[in-house]
This record gives structure tokens, sequence and C-alpha cells, in this order.
């Protein structure tokens, strides 16, 4: 959590370096925080440690109950991180048989559905539908710089094609089994959200305007759908290494090892 040593809050002001060890899901986030808290009293770089893919969820103990997935597209995530930009993919799209799904998005048109609930067994059940996952993660001129995306895991693990930015975490924890919309961002910006160093926002409409990001969307859809064999390797390996990567058996491993190398240091 960055920046929170910062905080107002007492428990906050009281936190100590003493027998404190800092675990984030990912290098990328790890990197964010150590640059966050190098200013705070007895800051030492010991104190921190990475778990890769910290996630559990009943999601990925659960089979898939479809087996022809319907030209149905999902948005799970708020708003804010691109969810205006799948909405006009999916009316750029214009597929008489399609939907579109979002937790955070209220509609009165016909194929466009919002959830009220956004509990583990409404969102399995929906991404369990759905064909593709639409994460932009751009929005207004901005990029949001995703620390692990854990509905990314969620969303592989039901056979849901999963298609967004390269970005931040994302690169680095789902590497090659999502599929990526590469913009032509220039060297310095993709630095700067790839190590989310910079606390502050940067404008990359000129970059990454709302219109490029859906004409690049929609493209890689439409290419995906002209190689139906090659979009169902993507789907299939996508999910043998989201069932795999966040299994209990392998996070539990990871844990007992980082407690290990912590009682070993008392």
């Amino acid at each position: 959590v960055p920046y929170l040593w910062k905080s107002p809050y007492a428990m906050f002001r009281s936190v100590t370096m003493h027998n404190l060890t800092f675990v984030s899901p990912s290098d990328c986030t790890e990197n964010h925080i150590r640059s966050s808290y190098k200013n705070f009293p007895g800051f030492d770089k010991s104190l921190f440690s990475t778990i890769h893919n910290p996630l559990v969820s009943d999601v990925f103990d659960l089979e898939s109950t479809v087996s022809i997935k319907p030209r149905t597209f999902i948005y799970p995530a708020c708003w804010e991180r691109g969810g205006d930009i799948a909405l006009r993919v999916f009316h750029k799209l214009s597929y008489d048989d399609g939907e579109f799904h979002s937790f955070s998005y209220k509609s009165h048109q016909t194929r466009e559905h919002m959830h009220k609930s956004c509990n583990k067994t409404v969102l399995k059940s929906t991404l369990d539908m759905c064909d593709y996952m639409l994460y932009p993660l751009v929005s207004d001129g901005y990029i949001h710089k995703d620390t692990f995306a854990c509905v990314i895991a969620e969303a592989l693990a039901t056979r849901t094609i999963v298609i967004t930015l390269k970005t931040a975490c994302i690169p680095e924890v789902y590497k090659d089994h999502v599929v990526y919309v590469d913009m032509d961002i220039p060297e310095e910006f993709k630095i700067e959200f790839d190590s989310m160093k910079s606390e502050v926002r940067r404008d990359v409409s000129e970059y990454c305007s709302s219109d490029a990001v859906v004409d690049k969307f929609v493209d890689t859809i439409q290419m995906l759908e002209a190689h139906p064999a090659q979009k169902e390797r993507i789907r299939i390996k996508g999910q043998s290494f989201a069932r795999s990567a966040f299994s209990s058996k392998n996070i539990g491993a990871q844990w007992h090892l980082l407690l290990q190398s912590l009682d070993s240091k008392q």
C-alpha cells in the first residue's frame, strides 16, 4: 500500500520498521512500495519480500460449465479503468448476437447487462459465459497502473480471453497468457508506466487517444475471430496457466518459504 506512511491516521503514524515485512504480489509493486517508503525512518531494503501470484480463489477450483462460449464481452473492473473504452469496443464490433456485461455500469440497452452483485459466485458464472474480457486500463487520457489485476487471473481460469494493455505489472504476472494491445507510446512513458515510479499522472491522450485504443481492441478481436484455432489455443493456454499458478498448493508453498526465511532472521 504505497504512501500509507504519509497518512494522518494514527495507525500509520505509529508504525515502526521493527519486525515489519512488506509482502507484495509482484516485483513491479514491490519496487513501487520501496520507492514510497525510502524516506521512512528505519527503512531497510531487506524488509521487502515478493510472493508471485499470491491469490487463492474458489474460482480456480470450479470447472467451466460452458464448452462453446457465445460472443459475449465483460468488463468486470471499476469503470474508471477503461469501462467507457470497453463499451465503445462492443458497440463498434456490432455483433448481432453479442452481449456486454459489467459490474459498474448501468444501461437500459437490451444487450448491455449491469450486475448489482459482484460476489464470487456471480462473477464466476458471468465470466464462465463470456468470450472476451476487455481491460483497457485507459480512461480520459490516463493509464491506470494496475498492481496485480486479480480479475485477469479469474477470467483466465474460466477460459475467458483477456485483452489488455502491456503496462505496469501485467506483463510480469501474466506474461503471454493474455492478448496485448500494444499502443504507440514513447519509450520514456512506457518505462514510467511499467516501473510505476511516478506519483504524477501523465496525460497520454496524444499517443493513446480513446479512438486509437478502441480501434486497436476492435482490430485484435476481429483478428482472433478470423482465426478460431489460434483463439482456442489462447483460451486453453490461459486457463492452464491460471489453474496452475494460482493453485492453493503453489501459493501455500510460496508462503511457507517466506515464513521460513522470516524465522531465520529472528
